[in-house]
């Protein structure tokens, strides 16, 4: 079992490390954490955003993606910290400009207490009445980063930059569950 981060630095940077672990799976840009100025202690974003993923036999999708976490202190048993996620949204669309989006995964909290998925927002996405759908706000359970990175590889065609990808992915979620709370 890995050691308990002691420092916030630490914990903040095992945090990364995990995610950066699950985006090299379908890509060579990096998470970065800074202070978040939407007002959770800090954010995990992408360097580059959004950011385009290519797909076997078909056009590229893009992906924004931006979680919001703080660290508390962990168990007495511990006697570290743990990573405590406050927000997530992860948006995939059809254009750089995400005016086509296919789907978004969001909770925030502090506006919307549910976690809930957005399908087919803006002009073009999903033909004809499938457009306006993209305003409701449709009820989820918790949606892992590692979830996504599944979903586009397995469903969307986008193309994996490793062979282990899926055990990889696996490994990271079950890490997640195991390790890291939410708000």
């Amino acid at each position: 079992m890995a050691t308990v981060p002691r420092t916030e630095a630490r914990a903040r940077e095992r945090y990364r490390e995990a995610f950066q672990l699950s985006l090299s799976c379908i890509s060579n840009a990096v998470w970065q954490t800074g202070p978040n100025p939407r007002g959770d202690n800090w954010v995990l974003t992408l360097s580059e955003a959004p950011l385009r993923l290519p797909r076997r036999g078909g056009e590229p999708l893009w992906l924004e993606a931006d979680q919001g976490f703080h660290i508390a202190p962990g168990s007495r048993a511990s006697k570290g910290l743990k990573v405590v996620t406050d927000s997530y949204a992860y948006t995939v669309a059809e254009d750089e400009g995400l005016s086509h989006c296919l789907v978004s995964w969001h909770w925030h909290p502090a506006s919307r207490p549910s976690t809930h998925i957005h399908f087919g927002r803006g002009p073009g996405a999903w033909d004809g009445a499938w457009e306006s759908f993209g305003r409701y706000h449709v009820p989820s359970g918790r949606v892992l980063f590692e979830d996504v990175v599944r979903f586009l590889v397995e469903d969307l065609g986008v193309t994996a930059r490793r062979e282990d990808w899926s055990q990889v992915v696996e490994d990271v979620r079950q890490n997640v569950k195991q390790v890291w709370s939410w708000a």
